[in-house]
């Protein structure tokens, strides 16, 4: 079978450092923001069966695995699993959930990543047009400009020395 083979813009992020827990996502991804912005909106209705009532594991494992489903879907792949293996995404960790620490680690390298990328893509955008405007400038130069001879080699072309078909021959290729 043939490979097609492109950039995607998909990186790879080894967890802690563990490189066989590894996270691939595209950091680019403009749709990212909306699927995050959608996903958030349905926060609430995670949450709402904690609210008034005593929390059982049964409500954890739910809300475990709908955050899982929910991160899943912001970022277009299975990221839950080398993040979190099998730990509860709500245990706490330090003063907040490991849900929490894992997305906000998450979020830093989006917006770095977002921002090295739109800075390079003005980078190069603004190279683009230097170079289409010195290429114009050249243009208009190559026919507007006189044409500014060496005097020394004007002095030292003697065509007196020519035949009138050679001087003829000439004259055409000077105005062509």
């Amino acid at each position: 079978m043939r490979s097609i083979n492109f950039e995607t813009g998909i990186k790879e992020f080894a967890i802690n450092g563990d490189e066989s827990r590894v996270v691939r996502i595209n950091t680019t991804d403009l749709g990212l923001v909306e699927r995050a912005e959608n996903v958030y909106k349905n926060f609430d209705k995670i949450f709402a069966p904690f609210k008034g009532e005593k929390a059982t594991a049964e409500m954890f494992s739910k809300a475990d695995k709908k955050l899982r489903e929910m991160l899943n879907e912001v970022f277009g792949s299975d990221v839950s699993t080398p993040l979190f293996g099998s730990v509860n995404v709500l245990s706490p960790v330090g003063e907040q959930t490991l849900f929490q620490s894992a997305v906000g680690a998450l979020m830093e390298i989006v917006k770095e990543e977002m921002g090295s990328a739109a800075n390079e893509m003005l980078s190069k955008a603004n190279a683009k047009a230097v170079t289409l405007k010195d290429l114009e400038n050249e243009r208009t130069e190559k026919y507007t400009a006189p044409k500014v001879t060496d005097k020394s080699t004007a002095d030292s072309l003697d065509l007196s020395v020519l035949s009138t078909d050679a001087k003829r021959r000439l004259l055409e290729q000077l105005l062509s």
